[in-house]
């Protein structure tokens, strides 16, 4: 059933790209009008993702998916998905990654720690509550909706715990902050290009000591030991990116990683550190 759904939409989106060439243009650029029929958008959109992950156009399916999450109506998609904090997060899986986070507070607290894609923001208001040693916490977001609605829900721990509306690699290039800890939790870098991916973590680790902590869906087809490269995959077209290869790259040393399988996806873990980080313990034991 699903794949008929699928297919039906992409049909859809075919059609009514040649019905509406100039809605078409303006959902390929991101501008498209909020007051068109959200379904035609993403209709639209994701028959325009298909053909740009055929053609090999990593830019363009980057801007699509972005496009994607910056949509007003997409406040709802982060409604939908409300329950994860819960089942995934807080008392799931995911939480394993906080314990990892805590190993390198313990040993050396970061000065911020910046969640890149905090929707709803709980998972970062939590580790505002979890690690009171760390200087400041800020949420990134590229849905002005929701960043609007997280300012509203946890003004009692501002400035403390900040949220910005925008693109993560744009503003960590802006604000450069030695003793940055970047969070990714749940799903967020697989929608950005290699090479923006690339930049992001170069730009990272440009700033001094620095590190990483990402829990990411990836293909479970890619040879991560043999294929370096980023691949489009799933039904959404998001990115498996080979995560230990791209933070390696730019100059992080990987202290641990482990892959599980849980929401119908499979998951990478990771946290690494920069090589300015290092001088202090091993935070894991080998």
């Amino acid at each position: 059933m699903g794949r008929i759904k699928g297919f039906v939409q992409l049909a859809a989106g075919r059609v009514l790209s040649l019905a509406m060439p100039r809605l078409a243009a303006d959902v390929a650029s991101g501008c498209e009008s909020p007051s068109v029929n959200p379904r035609i958008v993403r209709a639209i959109r994701k028959s325009q993702a298909r053909r740009a992950a055929r053609s090999g156009d990593v830019e363009t399916l980057q801007k699509l998916q972005f496009g994607k999450w910056s949509d007003p109506h997409s406040v709802e998609l982060y409604d939908l998905y409300k329950d994860r904090f819960e089942s995934w997060f807080l008392n799931g899986p995911q939480y394993e990654m906080v314990d990892w986070i805590k190993a390198a507070v313990d040993r050396a607290p970061p000065r911020r720690l910046v969640e890149v894609g905090c929707g709803d923001g709980r998972v970062v208001a939590h580790l505002a509550e979890r690690f009171p040693s760390i200087e400041k916490l800020i949420g990134i977001d590229l849905n002005c909706g929701i960043i609007e609605r997280n300012r509203r829900t946890f003004a009692d721990k501002a400035p403390r715990l900040q949220f910005v509306s925008g693109d993560a690699v744009e503003w960590l290039a802006a604000n450069p902050l030695s003793g940055t800890l970047l969070l990714s939790n749940g799903g967020v870098l697989e929608y950005f290009a290699p090479d923006v991916l690339k930049r992001l973590f170069m730009d990272l680790a440009d700033s001094g000591a620095a590190s990483i902590a990402a829990i990411e869906p990836f293909d479970p087809s890619h040879d991560l030991g043999r294929d370096p490269a980023s691949h489009p995959f799933g039904s959404e077209l998001s990115f498996s990116h080979n995560y230990r290869a791209l933070v390696e790259e730019a100059g992080f040393s990987v202290q641990r990683t482990r892959e599980a399988d849980f929401g119908g996806a499979h998951w990478m873990f990771l946290f690494a550190d920069h090589a300015q980080a290092l001088a202090r313990p091993a935070m894991f034991g080998t």
